[in-house]
């Protein structure tokens, strides 16, 4: 309104109204704030309430009648405020004013004051306001500055609908997380979880959860990526969550660069791990040590007694105790190789076509003389009357060395007349994959469930009992098993009661292929093998053998086979033979690998460069006891046809040179 009282007051209505205009001022009498009305023309004071005593310390009966920059405020002309508001009908507030001591926030408005054009103004002594502001600033300047000394880093979360808001960021957290300071503050999104490491997120979602709620504690740890670094840091995380006066729960979190001490952890962790490789090579030598030096014991005692027994039952009974404790060592060897090859992923699995039964057919023939042999009972199923005829694209070699070691292990420790049932099936088939179950089950002395839990898979271990001390191990084969199996992509798992016996259970995933693959493959075979032979009398056999020894049993072997051997000590003594032999007079090469002035690798690489006439076809056979992948690789991309690993096998390698050597 712009009049407090009409201006038009009717006759028979005055007295009426006069009470309506003495209740506002009486209303403006009971205001705490200043109230004066000035004459817009004169500036002179028609109006003034009991409030200004307490305001400024006067009278309002000091002000009527008087210029009001005069009188109040000591000046010699009008306020800048009064100005305005006598030339525009509007509501002005003034800047607020300095007077002896005080400050004072002042408005004005136009009105019409019992018929006169007068400006009213309200005044506020805010002296006791403004000093309240000051010292909330201060005390807020002093308190930033006090969380931007702290080397910690410190952040204020509060919990809206909206979301999270971050209202506090110290000058250290935005160091420490690489983000601007002015930035800092406003959605957590942008500078919380969106620079949180990917794998460490959901653990600041669950800590932000706890802290969503009133009195709840938090510690946690996570990955930053810190802006100016290019890179992650490690943060620890301490938050308490409080209900603040104005009903929202604010979280205060404080974080710490932890990122040297993850460090220090790492490199604890990987000292240990070494110190504890460490001591798994000692043991791994120590058992070595001993395991190799029990068949070496036998070896050498037997052959010592060998050397002056002059009955000859007696001494192919010793030589026959030889073969024995050779074959032990050989397998230590081999499977202490593959156990190696396997750890440092160098065993690789060389998947071929082959027939289900056929694979478990050719390795129960190779066990049964051990298992008549101990009277035991054979008892072989097929699970829910599976279909086995069926072909499958699998490591044969591997999956019969995961079936004979661990029926081996049943055989060793399953007392005669005992029972050992092996059952395999297919569980289901889901496309070209059949899901295939392949379970052991003996009858033997069983084992503890501390050796089940603790020692059954590792390296070495064997449980002592009147078994194994009468049927030694290199406690390596179910060690071995386990990483094939896992190699394979499938699961093992072994049930077992002392005094009842063993049950393993072997889970792989076999790949079945189609008759086209079947076919191609059989065809494959049959021109490998056309117009094999099973004689080689009258060859004529350059062997390459640094080893006098090696040479000899080679020599022999190939001798009692009609065989002429012509052998050179190095390499560069056998390149020197070839190139000077007559076309023909040779039919195959035997190469060891490893030999002085000249190895083989680079021997048979000059004889395939000669221009000798035999030099692109005569077959050369790599012998070398390095029989890995990759060594194998590195002989045919040598130029040889195949490799033969040491010790040498007599039966494989006139196998080998009746399918090279053209009749």
């Amino acid at each position: 309104m712009d009049r407090i009282i009409p201006r038009e007051i009717r006759q028979e209505d005055e007295q009426e109204n006069l009470s309506y205009a003495d209740m506002y001022q009486f209303m403006l009498d009971q205001m705490s704030s200043l109230v004066t009305v000035v004459d817009a023309g004169t500036f002179e004071v028609i109006y003034a309430n009991q409030a200004a005593k307490t305001v400024v310390g006067k009278r309002r009966r000091a002000y009527l009648g008087k210029v009001c920059y005069s009188n109040i405020f000591g000046l010699d002309k009008p306020c800048a405020s009064c100005i305005v508001n006598a030339t525009k009908d509007c509501t002005y507030i003034a800047p607020d004013m300095e007077y002896q001591g005080r400050v004072y926030h002042r408005l004005f408005k136009r009105i019409n004051w019992y018929g006169k054009d007068a400006i009213i103004e309200f005044t506020d002594d805010v002296t006791e306001q403004k000093e309240n502001i000051r010292l909330l600033e201060h005390q807020k300047n002093l308190q930033d500055a006090i969380l931007d000394t702290i080397p910690a880093g410190i952040m204020v979360f509060k919990f809206t609908r909206e979301g999270i808001q971050i209202v506090t960021a110290n000058k250290s957290v935005c160091n420490m997380m690489g983000m601007d300071e002015k930035k800092a503050i406003g959605e957590a999104t942008q500078n919380i979880t969106s620079l949180t490491h990917p794998d460490d997120l959901q653990i600041v979602l669950d800590a932000a959860k706890r802290l969503s709620v009133p009195d709840a504690s938090v510690e946690y740890e996570y990955r930053h990526f810190y802006r100016s670094r290019n890179d992650y840091v490690w943060v620890l995380g301490q938050g308490k969550s409080v209900r603040n006066p104005d009903g929202y729960v604010y979280a205060y979190v404080n974080y710490t660069d932890i990122t040297a001490r993850k460090e220090v952890e790492r490199l604890n962790y990987e000292l240990e791990k070494a110190e504890n490789q460490a001591a798994v090579k000692a043991e791994f030598y120590s058992q070595m040590s001993h395991d190799m030096r029990t068949p070496m014991n036998g070896i050498l005692g037997m052959a010592e007694l060998a050397l002056h027994e002059e009955n000859i039952d007696e001494l192919h009974q010793d030589v026959e105790k030889i073969k024995i404790s050779g074959e032990y060592m050989l397998n230590l060897i081999n499977d202490t190789l593959d156990l190696q090859r396997i750890e440092t992923g160098r065993l690789k699995l060389e998947p071929q076509v082959a027939r289900c039964n056929a694979m478990l057919e050719e390795t129960i023939a190779m066990l049964m003389p051990a298992i008549k042999e101990k009277n035991i009972d054979l008892k072989v199923s097929v699970i829910d009357h599976s279909e086995m005829e069926w072909f499958v694209r699998i490591d044969v070699l591997r999956l019969k060395q995961i079936v004979t070691n661990i029926i081996s292990n049943s055989i060793k420790f399953t007392p005669p007349g005992g029972t050992i049932e092996l059952r395999v099936g297919e569980l289901k088939r889901e496309g070209m994959i059949s899901h295939v179950l392949i379970k052991i089950t003996d009858t033997g002395i069983g084992m503890s469930d501390e050796f089940l839990e603790n020692g059954i898979f590792k390296p070495f271990s064997q449980e002592k009992n009147e078994f194994s001390m009468k049927y030694p191990g290199s406690g390596l084969g179910l060690s071995i098993v386990k990483k094939l199996v896992e190699l394979m992509g499938g699961e093992i798992k072994v049930q077992s009661e002392q005094g009842v016996g063993t049950s393993f259970s072997i889970y792989l995933d076999f790949p079945m292929v189609t008759d086209e693959e079947v076919a191609k493959t059989n065809k494959n075979t049959e021109i490998q093998y056309t117009g094999v032979k099973k004689v080689i009398n009258g060859k004529s056999i350059l062997l390459c053998e640094d080893h006098p020894l090696n040479a000899e049993i080679v020599q022999k072997i190939l001798e009692k086979m009609g065989c002429t051997v012509d052998w050179a000590e190095n390499g560069e003594l056998g390149l020197e033979k070839f190139k000077t032999s007559t076309p023909g007079q040779y039919s195959a090469i035997l190469m060891d690998i490893r030999m002085p002035i000249m190895d083989g690798l680079e021997t048979t690489r000059k004889i395939r460069a000669s221009k000798h006439p035999d030099a692109a076809n005569i077959p050369i056979i790599a012998m070398s006891a390095n029989a890995y992948e990759e060594d194998i690789k590195k002989s045919l991309a040598a130029g040889m046809n195949t490799h033969l690993a040491k010790p040498v096998d007599p039966k494989n390698m006139i196998n080998i040179l009746e399918q090279y050597i053209e009749i």
